[in-house]
């Protein structure tokens, strides 16, 4: 099992001490990998249908600090020099995808090939309005700019013909370090986000299900992909979990914290999701305090990983 750490770029208060010793303490207790989320920015009103939450609440506000996940990682990126690079997720159909790809492959080369894409469809379309993107069209959208980012990324003359976009006649180098591109995990737990992963993912990244739910989508997706004619070996799972914390257990603001209470509960739970298929989880350290969300990731590195 390999094990990520989540950093609140998106945050009630300025977050810069949080991601620089959180990332850095990634390093230094040997975490595989660090991970920011996405939004450009929070509406004064939004309602309340975020899909990871029982109560359909977010929990930012318009005023929050929201820092970009892709400037983020790059800035992470030359103060960290072991853990891979993820976003859970980079919402892919509101933003161009040449200049989204050429990105991702300068952050991958630059990196020396770190790279995880998480992709998304997005859930709010106050956020889409705003952006002039269709919210409609989201699925589709996200579906042919992910066949744009691979193109890219391994083609000499890369060509592109779609209803939502059409691409000829570039050159686009460098070609990342990983080849033929950094994995692309597929974010969500719908039947759609099922059958995209499938189809387009290397990986298949839902957030904050609990172990047995998890578990049912995953044969779900392991029949669909025999259905299709892919080996669901060939697919990795990952997880993002949040509201990781040691002594305190049990839901907050409607959401399940699976990896709360004691060491115990927190093992117990990440051995179900290791049986369920997951190989690789992210954690979010419930928190805003930077020493104590530190002192969370030094404990579960002592006390939890040498469990699994």
């Amino acid at each position: 099992m390999q094990f990520g750490l989540g950093l609140p770029n998106l945050s009630l208060v300025d977050p810069s001490e949080t991601l620089f010793r959180l990332s850095e303490a990634a390093e230094a207790l040997a975490y595989d990998s660090i991970w920011v989320s996405d939004h450009v920015f929070i509406p004064y009103e939004l309602g309340a249908n975020y899909p990871y939450s029982a109560t359909g609440q977010l929990g930012l506000q318009a005023t929050d600090h929201i820092l970009d996940p892709l400037t983020t990682l790059s800035f992470l990126a030359g103060r960290v020099s072991g853990p891979r690079l993820g976003v859970s997720v980079l919402i892919i159909p509101y933003r161009n995808p040449i200049v989204t790809a050429k990105m991702l492959v300068t952050l991958d080369v630059l990196s020396g090939g770190r790279v995880i894409l998480g992709a998304g469809v997005g859930w709010m379309p106050e956020e889409f309005a705003a952006l002039q993107a269709s919210y409609a069209d989201r699925g589709r959208v996200t579906d042919a700019y992910l066949q744009i980012f691979k193109a890219l990324c391994t083609e000499d003359k890369p060509v592109f013909e779609g209803q939502h976009y059409q691409l000829s006649n570039i050159g686009f180098y460098p070609k990342p370090v990983q080849k033929p591109h950094p994995p692309v995990w597929i974010g969500g737990y719908s039947n759609a986000a099922l059958r995209r992963a499938i189809r387009l993912g290397d990986g298949w990244q839902p957030s904050n299900l609990a172990p047995e739910a998890l578990a049912e989508k995953r044969a779900l997706l392991y029949r669909w992909c025999e259905e299709a004619g892919r080996d669901p070996a060939s697919l990795a799972i990952s997880t993002r979990v949040n509201n990781v914390a040691f002594g305190e257990s049990g839901d907050t603001v409607g959401r399940p914290a699976p990896l709360s209470g004691s060491v115990q509960r927190i093992v117990d739970n990440i051995k179900r999701y290791e049986e369920a298929g997951v190989s690789h989880i992210v954690l979010g350290i419930r928190g805003r305090d930077p020493q104590r969300m530190v002192e969370t990731a030094q404990r579960f590195a002592d006390e939890v990983r040498p469990q699994i």
